[in-house]
């Protein structure tokens, strides 16, 4: 029942391919009445999943095949990123297949082809689920004024400079043949997408029989292969969509989460806690801290910092402080006796000697900094 309808079908199409191209006389009237007349058709004997559209080819680098006379994709889970009357925009990973469609195929126009689908097949794929499918290229013509024999040399000579997965699968002339691909070892087996041990060869017959050799060699395709969603995401990296400011007031902060300070993960509790604390940062930035705000942050908040943002296992010993290299883990003992000190505990003398050390150099080095910091920007 399906031949005999196909059949007619082919007959039908001859008939209205033969009346447009009588009565259509502009060659960009006439392309897309060809790739209408053939969609409408396919339309008629495609399951509902797939969808058949004109247009280009999107990848989540932005990058866009050439323009595509026919794009079979998925209509159930596949985004259209543009769709306007004559032309859509849909992206690789829904895409099972595409078909240029030519009302007479020559040598010139064979090179489009190849072209065309080549830049299709050139797209990488980033689906949600790792079961993409190649996308397949097929070459649907009405006529050839050039023998399918001659045609097929010169396929064979396009692919010399074409890599091997992104070849034309099936060429269909309605009213000469096709040429598909078989495997080289017995030159019998059905190859759908070319391969290294594959091969061209020509299938001559009738316009009904090579309508529907195509019809079935075109879904027997899409019945194997598979596609999934696009990972949307990636598309949206592309343009920085993702890259957005978002807020939390501290109050709404849950207990457990986490925020990433240098690579290493902190308790945003903590963070937060911690921020309200190095107000006295804003001084320090400022070139306005006291000797003693100095002090206190140093045997406080600094100390606090280093306990939730750094493994103490990996710390630099060097600290730089305003451009001068210091000892952090003499910092760190200073910080110590500094917090003995304001707690009122006695120490010995060698430890004061050097607390006080420590912080007249890091105070002395500060003051003048900003002293030649302040001349740079009164001068400029």
């Amino acid at each position: 029942m399906i031949t005999r309808a196909i059949q007619t079908a082919a007959k039908k199409m001859m008939i209205d391919f033969e009346e447009l191209t009588s009565q259509i006389k502009h060659t960009g009237e006439r392309g897309t009445s060809r790739e209408e007349l053939l969609i409408r058709y396919l339309k008629g004997y495609f399951p509902l999943k797939f969808s058949l559209g004109r247009g280009a080819i999107i990848d989540s680098r932005g990058y866009q095949s050439n323009q595509q006379d026919c794009i079979i994709y998925d209509s159930f889970n596949s985004p259209i990123l543009l769709d306007m009357e004559t032309t859509q925009m849909i992206p690789i990973e829904s895409v099972y297949a595409t078909i240029e469609v030519k009302s007479s195929l020559n040598k010139t126009e064979l090179l489009k082809c190849v072209n065309n689908i080549k830049s299709v097949r050139e797209l990488p794929k980033h689906p949600i689920y790792p079961i993409n499918s190649n996308t397949a290229g097929f070459v649907f013509a009405f006529t050839s004024d050039t023998s399918i024999e001659t045609l097929l040399g010169n396929l064979i000579d396009f692919n010399k400079e074409i890599e091997v997965g992104n070849q034309i699968s099936i060429i269909c002339i309605l009213d000469k043949g096709l040429i598909i691909h078989v495997n080289k070892a017995g030159l019998r087996d059905f190859v759908l997408i070319p391969n290294q041990d594959s091969t061209p060869v020509i299938i001559e017959n009738s316009v009904e029989l090579n309508l529907m050799l195509f019809y079935l060699f075109l879904m027997q395709y899409l019945n194997l292969e598979q596609v999934s969603s696009p990972n949307l995401f990636k598309y949206a990296d592309h343009d920085d969509i993702l890259k957005i400011n978002w807020s939390l007031p501290a109050k709404f902060v849950p207990s457990g989460s986490s925020v990433n300070i240098d690579g290493r993960l902190v308790d945003a509790n903590k963070a937060i806690n911690l921020s309200k604390k190095l107000k006295v940062m804003d001084a320090i930035q400022a070139g306005v801290a006291t000797k003693e705000q100095l002090m206190d942050f140093f045997a406080n908040e600094f100390i606090e910092a280093l306990d939730i943002t750094t493994d103490k296992n990996n710390l630099d010993d060097n600290f730089i402080f305003f451009d001068k290299k210091f000892s952090l883990a003499s910092i760190i003992a200073a910080g110590e006796i500094h917090k003995k000190i304001v707690s009122g505990m006695q120490l010995d003398e060698e430890d004061l000697r050097s607390h006080e050390l420590l912080f007249n150099n890091l105070y002395m080095h500060y003051e003048e900094y900003f002293k030649t910091y302040n001349t740079k920007e009164i001068n400029s």
